[in-house]
Order: C-alpha cells, then structure tokens, then sequence
C-alpha cells in the first residue's frame, strides 16, 4: 500500500507542461497564434517552444503565462509539431500548418456567424493568370479559416461554369482582412463570376454546389491579349492506392508518419471527390500530402493505410501570341520557381552555360522555353520509357532507421539520372529529361517546374512518368513532355502522329499528377528519423517518419491503381 500511495502521489504532482489546444490551427508570417494549456511556467532561459524543431526568438513572444502562450510566426513556412519546454520538461505535440500548405476542414451548414461578404469593388477588373487583385468590401473575416476565393474556371465543352480555387502554385494569397483581400489570379481561370465562399473547402467535392449569397459575387474578365490556354476533353479516374506497415522491433511509446503523395489540384486536375480514406488521416491535406500518424505499434503489428479518389483530368491545347511577351520579376512564381532545388540545379555552371548557348540573344520566354525544348529533341536519346508504380516499395523493406536522418538526404547532383547527367552523357529517361528542361529553363530566367506522376494505360496500367511545365505571364502554366516529344512512349501507348511538336505546350488527359514541383516537407518531430524514396510517382523529399521506440519496420507501397474510367 505504501509503493501504491507514492506512486498516485507522483502522478498527482506531475508537473509537466500540457498544450490543450492552438489558435488558429493555421497561419503564416505575422500571425500571432495562442497556445493553450497548463504548466508552462514563466519565460526565460528554460522556458521556450519550438515548432518542427526550430525555436523562435524570444522578441516572437507577446505573452506568457502559466496557461497561455502568445507569439508571432517569426518567418513564413514555420509549421510542424510545437512543444512547450520548461525546466527541462517537453510538452505533448500539437501540429501547427502553414496557412497556405493545409486548407481547413470545413464548417457546418450554417456555422459561420457575422455578417455574410459582400464585395464592393475589384481592381483590376481586367485580369490575366498571375496579377495581384485587390478584392475590397465587408464581412470577409478576419482570417480565411473557413472562406475562400472561387474564380470562373475556363473549361470548354461543360454546360455549367464551375469554380476554380485560388492556387499556392500561382501565389495564393497575399493579405485577407475584414474588408480587403489580396489574391493572386490562378491559371486557369476565365471571364465569369468571382466569388467569396463563406464556407471552407469541402473535402468530398472539389465542384461547389452551393448557391452564392447575395453580394459575394463580382463580374471579372479574363484578358487573352497573351495567349490562351484551352481545357478541353476530360476524364474521371478512380485512383486507388496503400501502404502496408509491419513492425519488427518497437517500445512505446512510438509513432511512425505516412505522408501519403494526393494527386494535385491545378486548372487541368482535380480531385472531384475523396472516395475513401482508411484509417481517419491526422492531417488531411499536408503541403500537398496526406499525413496519417500511427501510434504505440507493437512488435509484429500490421497496419494498411489505404487511400481512393476520384480525379478529373482535361487535356491542355495553348496558344501563345510570340510577339511583346514580358516579364514581371515581381510576381511570386518567379521568387518560387527560378533558383536552385536539390533536384533542380539551375544555378550550376554548366547548366547555366548550356542554357546561354540555346537561347542566345533571344528575350521572349516563350520562344527560349521553345529553344531549350527543341534542343534538348536534338539531342538526347532515350533511354527508358518507364517502369509500373510498384518500383518505389514493391517489395517490403526493412530499415534499421540511422538517428542522422541521413535518408532524407539529396542525391548527388551528378548522380546517375540526375539533370547533370543527362546533360553529359546526352541519354535521359523521363525523369532526368523533365529535371533538365526545368533547369535550362530557369537558367534563362523561365520559372519552371518538373511535374511527376502516372500514365494510365489503355489497359488501366500504370506507368511511371516525369514531365514538366514553365510559366507565361499572363498566360499561365504551359506544359512540356520531352520524353513523350522524342516519341518515348509505352509500347501500349498510341502516339499523335505530331507528338514532336505537340507535347510542347500542350498535354493529353492520359496521365495523373502526384507533384508539381518538388514538395519539401519539414521533420514533423525534430528527433524524427525519416525514409524517402527516389524517382517515385512523387517529387517528395519525406514518405515515412519514425518517432520514438520504433527501430526497424517493413513498408509496402502498392501500385497506382485505375479502378474506372469515365468519359466526360
């Protein structure tokens, strides 16, 4: 009885700091956010949080007390786990996004209280993909939690006018207040109606069918002085897909995280309905991903996490009016979109040489993407034509997981399949071919992006498959198939008989993308130690992450699966 006293007596004086809850759940640089909770002591040396590891200055401070902490997000894109540290004691984990990375869930049918938006002005009133707008009126929010911008989407051959969400991918957002909001115009979008939603975005459908209030919708036109993008012909996949986990070796408590590649919402893709998910995700939508936590698994468990949607793809048909085309350094693709990444090293020199030989005197964007397109037909050769989705995980693989994190690293530059590679030895598959047109691209100033994902087969096969897209202003994403342009297709796959000059600029609906650009996903936990998985359906840095007891398990990421087709 004496042990058993001493013991709920430890229990009781446990004074370890707890976080019950943050507000906002998400938010960017500036925001100021609220942590809740009990034992968080006074500030100072010992007293402190962090966020995905990084510990913010104590000037980032507003307030602190014992149960309640308030700082300001000191830089943009700081989002992962927060722990409260007081003498030497760490707090549970709460996850904390990045406003722009993680949409909210959204609220119930009439959930949202105040007064209704109500849009006064907009300026411009004539738009291109990529221009700032200014949106002023009333009753917008404070915060975009549970609103959002919808623009016309432009899609031909569809009795109705559907709506096209603000994208991260042109910008997003800039400011949204109460009475002034600044977004940047998505490609994609047409003349028709702007709208401000007074609900989130709906996880089960990417279409909105809800009526718009009264005063929340504004007349916007699409100016096409640059060139224009068609989208036409589309097509519904049910795409399915899971991962199977087995522990071998584990203590409690553990967590092992999944981020899980969705396919990429884009003027030309969306996902029209989530079919199902299993188990519940503990983060729905993470920069792209979908994180799922499993918890205190035990030696021997097995867990499947599997994952179906439906998407819509529409092919793309552009044309470009070559005269007068500028740039506008300005806008935020470029800051996105111009410099080096670990799989993009636009900034090497021989990169940088090639691309000043192809382009020469040349100032039109388009027309040098064109250069470096018809180049790079010259001459590489062809190599591999793809391989099914099961390569990234077919068979199971054990990890005894290194505490460096040393598998998340990038591979050499030169490394083989690498964009320097195919530079050098003039030999490239898909993969290597859409890093290098993303590279020369950006070494002539172009914002460029390699794409990465599956061709669906007639047979409903998958395919591994790489391209790429670079941006116009004023135009929009214009998307590039070098490997498909050198007639590298799979041997069940029938090529336009003007596949060489086609696939520059344009794009059939036979595929679906899993990334469009690389997606950097910071450590949820800063002592956990991550797997990636090279040239997979996905540019993703981080697929599997391990926190705590666990010390070796298997992973088994199934093929891209087509379930159905339809025809629109």
């Amino acid at each position: 009885m004496a042990v058993a006293a001493t013991v709920l007596l430890a229990a009781c004086t446990d004074n370890r700091p707890r976080i019950t809850g943050i507000t906002p759940k998400f938010g960017s640089e500036g925001d100021i956010i609220t942590i809740s909770g009990e034992h968080f002591g006074e500030a100072g040396n010992w007293a402190y949080i962090t966020i995905a590891g990084d510990r913010p200055t104590a000037s980032s401070y507003t307030l602190w007390r014992d149960d309640m902490i308030k700082l300001q997000i000191p830089r943009h894109e700081m989002a992962g786990l927060v722990y409260v540290f007081t003498d030497g004691k760490q707090s549970n984990g709460v996850l904390f996004s990045d406003r722009d990375a993680i949409p909210q869930k959204p609220a119930a049918a009439g959930g949202k209280t105040g007064p209704m938006p109500v849009i006064d002005a907009i300026n411009p009133k004539t738009v291109s993909p990529g221009d700032l707008l200014t949106i002023t009126g009333s009753g917008f929010g404070a915060s975009r939690e549970t609103s959002k911008i919808l623009f016309t989407w432009d899609l031909t051959g569809r009795p109705e006018r559907l709506d096209l969400p603000a994208s991260p991918f042109e910008g997003g957002y800039e400011r949204w207040g109460e009475r002034e909001i600044r977004v940047y115009v998505p490609d994609g979008t047409g003349t028709g109606l702007l709208t401000v939603s007074a609900t989130g975005q709906n996880d089960e459908t990417e279409e909105s069918a809800r009526p718009a209030l009264p005063g929340s919708q504004i007349p916007i036109e699409v100016s096409r002085a640059k060139g224009k993008k068609t989208l036409g012909e589309g097509r519904e996949y049910i795409v399915a897909f899971s991962t199977d986990v087995m522990v071998q070796e584990a203590a409690a408590p553990n967590a092992l995280y999944l981020a899980i590649p969705r396919p990429t919402a884009s003027a030309s893709q969306q996902i029209t309905r989530v079919l199902s998910k299993t188990p519940k995700p503990f983060t729905e939508d993470y920069r792209g991903t979908t994180l799922y936590k499993l918890t205190d698994m035990r030696p021997g468990e097995t867990m499947r996490v599997s994952v179906n949607y439906l998407v819509s793809v529409y092919t793309v048909e552009t044309a470009v009016t070559q005269t007068a085309l500028t740039q506008d350094t300005r806008l935020p693709v470029y800051k996105a979109y111009l410099g080096k990444t670990p799989l993009v090293p636009a900034d090497h020199n021989e990169i940088t040489e090639k691309a000043a030989a192809i382009v020469g005197r040349e100032r039109n964007p388009y027309l040098k993407a064109r250069l470096i397109y018809r180049s790079l037909l010259k001459d590489l050769a062809i190599t591999d034509v793809g391989t099914d989705t099961g390569d990234d995980g077919g068979t199971h693989e054990t990890a005894a997981l290194d505490k460096s994190n040393a598998a998340s690293e990038s591979p050499p530059e030169s490394a083989s399949g690498s964009a320097l590679h195919a530079l050098r030895t003039q030999t490239a598959d898909s993969y290597s071919a859409s890093l290098l047109f993303s590279a020369l691209c950006r070494a002539a100033g172009i914002p460029a992006v390699p794409c990465a994902g599956v061709l669906v087969n007639t047979d409903r096969s998958t395919v591994k498959h790489y391209w790429a897209a670079f941006w116009l202003d004023g135009v929009g994403w214009i998307p590039v198939d070098v490997a498909f342009g050198l007639g590298a297709a799979p041997d069940t796959w029938t090529l336009r008989p003007d596949y060489a000059s086609w696939y520059f600029g344009n794009i059939d609906n036979q595929r679906i993308a899993f990334s469009f650009g690389e997606t950097a996903l910071p450590p949820i936990d800063p002592k956990g130690r991550t797997v990636s998985r090279d040239r997979a359906y996905a540019l993703q840095n981080i697929w599997e992450e391990a926190v705590g007891g666990i010390e070796s398990y298997s992973s088994f990421w199934s093929d891209i699966t087509i379930n159905g087709i339809y025809y629109h």
